[in-house]
């Protein structure tokens, strides 16, 4: 970044800043290098929190001790541009037969445009084929919204899951100009089949129970007949008496 400033009594100081949406960075003193009276180079780097549009001023002052005199403030717009940063993996547990969202979240400048996101599916032994977000077939979709920070979120919507896709690997390229960056979708079917579903997995459970209580109501009547055969000498022989009311009391 170049500032230039008049030579003066008393001496300028000058010193420049870049102010993006993110933050303001002050670029030191050290940072700086002069060519000849009254021009000043500062080195800046960027990072990705200064991506985007930006303001880089140049900033001259005079002191009379310690109380300003003259201030002059030259503010110039730039961009800073970056391809697409990951910001989180692609994963989803699609059922056959339902509709699916597939989230990604990334930074990037510029934004990239439709036509800038290819969808593509690779299947088993066979060529693949890729979509641009602006072509899709009827049953895809892409949807993108801007989020803070410079976020951005890529939705991608299959309306409805198709047994076929469980063979097919799918690639994401998002490119915006400046770069592209490649994501993979990983659709775990896996997953979904072996967790029972809500009604399903209660329905078991009632079975497995119902079935337990069969076999301890089995096992109690096996019980008491083994014991009605049992022979005669396995207890001590007891009479039986009548009650009150006159009514024997069976032992078992």
């Amino acid at each position: 970044i170049e500032c230039q400033t008049t030579d003066g009594y008393p001496k300028p100081i000058t010193r420049a800043s870049v102010k993006s949406s993110l933050q303001t960075r002050y670029l030191d003193a050290e940072e700086s290098s002069t060519t000849g009276p009254g021009t000043y180079h500062y080195k800046f780097k960027p990072t990705l929190d200064d991506g985007g549009r930006i303001d880089v001023s140049c900033v001259t002052q005079q002191y009379i001790g310690s109380k300003l005199i003259n201030a002059k403030n030259d503010v110039r717009e730039s961009v800073v541009n970056f391809p697409p940063q990951p910001k989180q993996p692609m994963e989803a547990y699609p059922e056959v037969g339902k509709p699916l969202t597939v989230h990604l979240l990334f930074r990037a400048y510029p934004k990239p445009t439709m036509s800038q996101i290819q969808w593509t599916f690779t299947p088993a032994n066979e060529k693949e084929i890729t979509y641009n977000g602006d072509n899709l077939p009827d049953n895809f979709r892409i949807e993108t919204s801007s989020l803070d920070d410079g976020f951005y979120d890529i939705s991608f919507i299959i309306r409805n899951v198709t047994e076929d896709l469980k063979y097919k690997g799918q690639r994401i390229r998002v490119n915006n100009g400046v770069g592209s960056e490649d994501y993979y979708m990983d659709l775990d079917f896996d997953s979904v089949e072996d967790v029972p579903a809500g009604d399903d997995g209660g329905m078991t459970t009632v079975i497995a129970a119902v079935i337990g209580g069969v076999a301890v109501l089995i096992a109690g009547i096996l019980a008491f007949l083994f014991r009605k055969k049992a022979p005669c000498c396995a207890e001590p022989k007891q009479e039986n008496r009548p009650t009150e009311e006159g009514t024997p009391l069976n032992h078992m």
